[in-house]
């Protein structure tokens, strides 16, 4: 698990949480970058997070060809106890509605997501508040959520 503080919040799910099929661990594994160049199919920005979650956590990510399918998430992760899909975005505001729209639209990609909000100097205050309206709303179809702030900090969510 990704060190930082950790915010409890009640998970709630809206009427449109349907989540599309996506491909399994295994097929992803298929589709995933060799472990020599874990990074192949990763953007610069989500490099940018990647590597910010291996210093900080120790946690090993492999990147997923984006050919492979449309719908499938940018990473697998092993967060110490098993591999899980990962979603990397990385915040364009630093409002809490980006967290909110992110988590909305990602959640059908991955149960794990991580926002950078690094590159926009996102605060505590403006994360925690778009956290809370986003697990409210969409909490029951994620597992894991990290918030990387602007001053290099973490929240973390997890039910």
């Amino acid at each position: 698990m990704v060190p930082g503080e950790r915010i409890t919040i009640e998970p709630g799910s809206l009427a449109d949480a349907s989540r599309p099929e996506v491909l399994s661990l295994e097929e992803l594994a298929e589709a995933s970058a060799p472990a020599g160049d874990p990074d192949r199919y990763l953007l610069p920005k989500e490099k940018h997070a990647a590597d910010w979650l291996r210093d900080i956590g120790g946690h090993t990510i492999r990147s997923i060809d984006r050919i492979a399918d449309s719908k499938a998430p940018d990473s697998v992760l092993h967060d110490g106890s098993c591999w899980r899909t990962a979603e990397i975005k990385t915040l364009r505001s630093d409002k809490a509605a980006a967290i909110i729209q992110n988590l909305r639209r990602t959640r059908k990609q991955a149960r794990t997501i991580i926002l950078d909000g690094e590159p926009v100097g996102l605060s505590r205050e403006e994360a925690v508040d778009g956290l809370r309206d986003a697990v409210r709303n969409y909490g029951r179809d994620l597992d894991h959520i990290v918030i990387r702030l602007g001053d290099g900090a973490a929240l973390v969510w997890l039910p």
